[in-house]
């Protein structure tokens, strides 16, 4: 098995990261959820719904972390595909 490169834990930490600070603003800070990331007006519930989502990519991404090779990690290339490509 190969284990996990540094650049791929690099990646894996950036995106943890970028969810934590939608999840901590979606969650607790929703009024300023739909200023900083959209050009809409975001209603409350729904900017916690889009944190709750967040903190589930941040919690998967800190298992990526915690991961110690790449067969325990191949689902993540593909889920960060899919969530980079609804940006």
């Amino acid at each position: 098995m190969l284990p996990i490169t540094k650049g791929q834990r690099l990646l894996y930490g950036v995106i943890c990261a970028a969810a934590l600070l939608v999840a901590g603003l979606g969650l607790f800070a929703p009024q300023y959820l739909a200023s900083i990331f959209t050009w809409m007006v975001l209603p409350p519930l729904h900017a916690r719904f889009v944190g709750a989502v967040y903190l589930f990519g941040a919690v998967f991404m800190a298992g990526c972390l915690a991961a110690r090779t790449q067969a325990e990690v191949r689902w993540a290339v593909q889920m960060i595909g899919v969530w980079t490509a609804g940006l």
